[in-house]
């Protein structure tokens, strides 16, 4: 008997086992299907994130925006990765998942995009803090896919999206993450439709006009091992490679750790994971890495 109890104790402490794309087929599906998390499948990426210091620089840089940019109150495009209370600020980052950008030789250019959508969180509530982080991998110029930013559609997009706001126009009042749900990764040929579903216009005179700003003006050439922090609901674009080689950028998509919840709402990889959200632990650090000590 005693040593039955013993037993029957030891298998309560066993620590569940990690799930992965070799252990569990729907993981291995889901990532494939929206062509994100290459860390999963390659191991020398894995190893760059979690042991060569990429993970924690760039956790550490995004926790260090979002505070200034709470402690200073400004709602840029380009550095508040708040939602719409900006005292949200991201104390334990983590990365929901990886979506890389490549181009070949003459590469065809990246249509405008944003990440929220593609995160399975509510990223418009203070609970649900996030951050997209882009990090060059490999040197970019006007010849080599140049970075377009569009300036306050981070506005537009987050007062539309979940239904956020009570002043959204009628026409826009029923958006919903299921309209922008996706089959392949946002970055490529779907994303022209996705945009099209937003009004970024017709607020203009409460937030503002979007305007398109190259951010090789102010700087030439973005040299590799930058990284562009931004809010995830602000549209950036990628130009064509008209280079002979192949470029590149890995797009983090970040939540903070200390509040966000699981949400099935946006069409992101976890919803064709998993049924409901109460399956998804986002602190498991062998599915959502930590990028902090």
């Amino acid at each position: 008997a005693a040593d039955a109890a013993k037993d029957a104790s030891s298998k309560d402490t066993t620590p569940p086992l990690v799930p992965t794309i070799y252990s569990d087929p729907l993981m291995l599906q889901a990532i494939n299907k929206l062509q994100v998390n290459l860390w999963m499948s390659h191991k020398g990426v894995e190893q760059i994130l979690r042991n060569e210091g990429l993970g924690t620089t760039v956790g550490s840089a995004i926790c260090d925006v979002v505070h200034a940019a709470a402690q200073t109150g400004s709602n840029t495009s380009t550095s508040s990765s708040t939602s719409n209370n900006t005292s949200a600020l991201i104390e334990q980052p983590f990365m929901f998942a990886d979506s890389p950008v490549v181009r070949e030789g003459f590469g065809r250019p990246v249509s405008p995009s944003f990440g929220a959508h593609t995160i399975g969180a509510n990223t418009t509530a203070s609970t649900g803090a996030g951050a997209c982080a882009w990090v060059f991998t490999d040197d970019h110029d006007a010849a080599r896919m140049p970075i377009t930013v569009y300036e306050r559609s981070h506005l537009h997009v987050r007062s539309q999206y979940w239904g956020a706001s009570s002043a959204t126009p009628s026409s826009m009042a029923s958006l919903h993450p299921k309209h922008f749900r996706i089959e392949f990764k946002p970055m490529e040929s779907h994303m022209p439709h996705h945009v099209n579903l937003l009004d970024l216009q017709s607020r203009s005179g409460e937030l503002g006009v979007v305007t398109p700003v190259s951010l090789h003006k102010e700087h030439p050439t973005i040299p590799k091992g930058s990284v562009l922090i931004c809010d995830p609901h602000l549209l950036v674009g990628a130009g064509a490679n008209y280079s002979h080689d192949t470029t590149s950028i890995y797009r983090m998509m970040v939540l903070n750790g200390a509040t966000s919840k699981p949400s099935m709402r946006p069409p992101s990889w976890i919803n064709e994971w998993r049924s409901m959200a109460a399956d998804v632990n986002f602190d498991v650090d062998g599915v959502f890495p930590k990028l902090y000590k």
